[in-house]
């Protein structure tokens, strides 16, 4: 847990670790998938009469739920008991979630299905969720604030990680003070110098001259939707402004057009060819639209990217 640190002069409460809650809820969900599959084999092993089978799986799914139960109450990683299986797939928990098979689900799937969870097997949400709120999480979750999120970005712990190997230019595990304040005045050139000092003692909480991994991930997920006079203070929410303001269309994605208004603004010497060819190497997938991740590194890969460009 992590105790109130002052962000711009408010005290920000106890919290754990954002990755931390979203394995748990991830493993949750993958384990209820799995005892599910248990009880419908004891289901259909009690349909055909086969009495034996039937009180086999039935045992072995209350044994499951009596495991799941425990881990919640204490607090465990509730990955540790979780038992991987080809008869869950991906789909399988995701689909507990999303009730309308959109693909996507909404803050108020995910506040549903904690709900039917906590009440179905009895779990305390405070414990489950660490400290954050469902709305709190989701939102850390959207990164494109499109209101939906996907099977792709349920699990954002690889996306941190891929981030933050990024953002460590020098590829030593850690964040220097130069690193976290490149990437921020990337995200925003007009940090003053007082305001970058700052924000580092934010970021090295134990003083050690570097920002680890996880120090890493609270500064950037923990901190998250904190606001000084209505601007975001966070790199997160941040880049997320940014990538809002560049998607004119509000579609969650830029696409060609739009990358293309915003670079003709930025330097009207840019001509068709070099345009195009930026929106191929910023599009890494070539399915014509920048997504979000794309996005994140454009933005901290550009200078590469644009040299490459011409």
């Amino acid at each position: 847990m992590r105790g109130g640190l002052l962000l711009f002069g408010r005290e920000m409460p106890d919290k754990a670790k954002f990755e931390d809650v979203c394995q748990n809820l991830h493993a949750l969900f993958y384990r209820i998938a799995y005892i599910d599959k248990i009880l419908k084999s004891a289901k259909d092993n009690q349909k055909k009469g086969d009495i034996p089978e039937y009180e086999k799986w039935l045992s072995k799914g209350r044994r499951l739920i009596k495991e799941l139960k425990e881990d919640c109450e204490a607090c465990e990683n509730l990955t540790k008991r979780m038992v991987q299986t080809e008869d869950v797939t991906k789909d399988d928990w995701f689909r507990i979630i999303d009730h309308d098979g959109s693909k996507d689900i909404t803050g108020k799937e995910l506040e549903f299905a904690i709900s039917s969870a906590v009440k179905r097997f009895k779990i305390n949400s405070k414990k489950l969720l660490g400290g954050w709120t469902v709305t709190e999480f989701f939102r850390c979750m959207d990164a494109d604030r499109s209101r939906g999120v996907s099977l792709e970005e349920w699990l954002p712990v690889e996306q941190l990680k891929s981030q933050f190997r990024r953002w460590d230019a020098d590829g030593n595990g850690s964040l220097s003070s130069e690193e976290l304040k490149k990437l921020m005045l990337a995200l925003n050139p007009s940090w003053s110098k007082s305001e970058l000092n700052q924000l580092w003692s934010l970021a090295d909480k134990n003083n050690s001259g570097k920002v680890e991994y996880d120090e890493f991930v609270d500064f950037i997920m923990v901190y998250g939707g904190e606001e000084e006079h209505g601007v975001e203070t966070d790199p997160a929410g941040m880049l997320k402004e940014q990538f809002r303001k560049w998607d004119k269309d509000n579609s969650g994605r830029i696409s060609k057009e739009e990358l293309g208004q915003l670079l003709r603004t930025l330097n009207p010497s840019w001509n068709a060819e070099q345009l195009d060819n930026l929106f191929k190497l910023v599009d890494k997938n070539g399915n014509n639209q920048i997504e979000y991740d794309e996005f994140a590194s454009f933005i901290f890969n550009q200078d590469e990217i644009i040299k490459n460009a011409h």
